[in-house]
């Protein structure tokens, strides 16, 4: 059981990557940005800074990470 946690907290990040700079549709992109508006409302600044700094840490390439969900939101609006 111990064994599948480490794979699991060792893959994590590259999923989260994968699955946002490559598989995020325009709907999954709004999705996540209206929880994300949600939880902003409903968090101290403090605690929404720590969240925002670990989730973007995950990525190589941080700026990547932000253009696909952005480009994924004006698909969105498009539609």
């Amino acid at each position: 059981m111990a064994e599948s946690n480490q794979w699991e907290k060792n893959n994590f990040p590259r999923t989260l990557e994968a699955l946002v700079l490559h598989v995020l549709s325009p709907v999954g992109a709004e999705v996540l940005t209206r929880k994300f508006d949600e939880m902003d409302e409903q968090t101290l600044e403090e605690d929404r800074n720590r969240f925002y700094e670990v989730f973007y840490s995950v990525f190589d390439d941080q700026s990547a990470a932000m253009n696909s969900i952005l480009k994924g939101k004006e698909l969105f609006t498009q539609q």
